[in-house]
């Protein structure tokens, strides 16, 4: 029989090694399903090459299904051109992905199975497309998984086991979880500024206006320099971008009874437009007519927000208040410079 001072003693030592366990757990314990969403780097793997210009603007997106299916992606800052894809043979999508794979979650261990790199290419010179996909989250297997602000921030560190790469060949990577309508037009408003004013350079104003476009949410915190509110304009001045945008790709489509050849040509390669919001009333073309009343309501939108015309548009789906908060976005008050970090 066991003394009662023994059990006491034996009950400290084995509540010490409980609270020891406890305490190397994660804060936050994630399962694959947790996972289902997607999920932007705002680590500096690429902004450290695109501010130097020797790559593209791009990102890295991350999008889980509720299968555990992963698509790594690079979300780039240019619409989708059939021509521009055609001569440089990279995909046609202004998100290509770089790999698919599983995901498999134990502890505080995250591990990429099934990984699959994707044919397509990223970028039409050979050296900036093979030195792109080691830098992805997915080239590295097996991660330290560290969750945070309740999950929507995973940063991942390479496991010293994986003999997948050298460890110190891989950086911390950080992901943050992002609504997709939110990023989308986020992106748009950067692009759309370009229609009412000077172009912006997405590799020296995309991270500001990321940052002030998600300063409500905790989990984008490492993105802010300095305190930041969210403008009150930001909303509709961002559905308006998105509205934008996509009339403007939708009205260029290509069809395949278009009259010139070149055009047919065009119609038959294979667009991906996943950084596009879509919108009830902007549909695909299936003829020249749906093509033209497209192009009309662009037209008139176009003159709205550069100022030639005033009011509401017909046919859009957008308040004169939205078109406000455009128009103030869009402006030179220190409110908008400070939008895209423009002083």
């Amino acid at each position: 029989m066991i003394s009662g001072c023994r059990a006491t003693g034996l009950a400290r030592k084995l509540l010490t090694v409980a609270l020891l366990l406890l305490a190397m757990r994660p804060a936050v314990a994630l399962e694959e399903r947790d996972l289902v969403g997607w999920w932007i780097a705002i680590d500096r793997t690429f902004p450290d090459l695109y501010v130097t210009g020797r790559v593209p603007p791009m990102e890295e997106l991350v999008v889980i299904d509720d299968q555990g299916r992963v698509e790594d992606r690079l979300m780039m800052f240019r619409g989708v051109d059939a021509q521009w894809c055609i001569d440089r043979k990279v995909q046609c999508s202004d998100a290509p992905p770089m790999a698919r794979a599983q995901v498999v979650v134990a502890g505080d261990q995250l591990t990429f199975t099934e990984v699959a790199a994707a044919e397509n290419r990223i970028d039409d010179r050979p050296e900036i497309d093979w030195g792109l996909r080691p830098l992805t989250v997915t080239s590295t297997r097996s991660w330290t998984l560290s969750p945070g602000a309740n999950g929507r921030v995973l940063t991942l560190r390479p496991n010293p086991l994986d003999t997948s790469r050298p460890v110190a060949d891989g950086p911390v990577r950080t992901l943050v979880r992002i609504d997709p309508t939110r990023l989308r037009r986020a992106r748009a408003l950067l692009a759309a500024h370009g229609l009412s004013g000077a172009p912006l350079s997405a590799s020296r104003h995309w991270r500001c206006l990321l940052a002030n476009a998600t300063a409500d949410d905790p989990a984008f915190e490492p993105l802010r320099e300095q305190p930041r509110a969210t403008p009150r304009f930001i909303d509709g001045a961002m559905k308006v971008a998105g509205y934008v945008i996509a009339l403007n790709e939708m009205w260029r489509r290509r069809l395949p009874n278009d009259d010139k050849p070149d055009a047919r040509k065009l119609a038959t390669v294979p667009l991906e437009r996943l950084m596009t919001e879509t919108f009830q009333d902007i549909r695909e073309p299936t003829n020249t007519s749906e093509r033209d009343a497209l192009a009309a309501r662009y037209r008139a939108l176009r003159l709205r927000i550069t100022g030639y015309t005033t009011g509401g548009v017909p046919g859009t789906a957008l308040t004169e208040d939205e078109l406000l908060d455009f128009a103030t976005a869009m402006s030179d008050r220190p409110e908008a410079k400070q939008l895209f970090c423009l002083d």
